[in-house]
């Protein structure tokens, strides 16, 4: 057996009480750490559920945009003929909607189309009150309304979207 002197022994209990008297974390330092680390992490989460439904809203304003825009390229389309006929027997402002029979569109009586199966509806207004006083022509305004997280977004609080344009013979 190896005899160790007094010097060795001494510093091997020296190093063992120093590992006894190591202290480690308390419980309010503990409670502490953790308390901050869930404010931290709740936080976090808080602002990306937030930074997710601004998205979910700019992504319906664009496809709102592209709605409308698509209704006046396909009333361009139809022509001043079909505008006509469909303004004809209304009251300004006189409100259709597009209907598709296979690849061709026509205006019909009533109102909103509603837009395949997602939640916008397209309106089209005709109105024959022209402001550029040219002859035979109606302003034709497309609305876009929808509902989503934020609630909805209706002609009457202003938070729908529009495009107009003016279509003459």
């Amino acid at each position: 057996m190896i005899k160790l002197n007094h010097a060795m022994k001494n510093k091997i209990t020296n190093q063992k009480s120093q590992i006894r008297n190591v202290k480690g974390f308390s419980l309010i330092e503990l409670v502490f750490a953790m308390s901050f680390l869930t404010i931290i992490i709740l936080g976090v989460i808080t602002l990306q559920s937030s930074n997710l439904a601004m998205m979910n809203r700019q992504n319906n304003q664009i496809q709102a945009h592209f709605y409308a825009n698509q209704g006046i390229q396909i009333l361009k389309a139809i022509g001043y003929k079909d505008i006509n006929d469909a303004y004809s027997g209304c009251v300004n402002p006189c409100y259709r909607q597009l209907q598709q029979s296979d690849d061709k569109y026509s205006i019909i009586q009533g109102f909103p189309e509603k837009i395949s199966d997602i939640p916008f509806e397209r309106t089209i207004e005709i109105n024959n009150t022209d402001l550029t006083n040219a002859y035979n022509a109606y302003k034709v305004t497309v609305y876009i309304e929808w509902d989503d997280s934020t609630g909805p977004h209706r002609r009457t609080d202003n938070a729908h979207v529009q495009a107009k344009t003016i279509i003459s013979e």
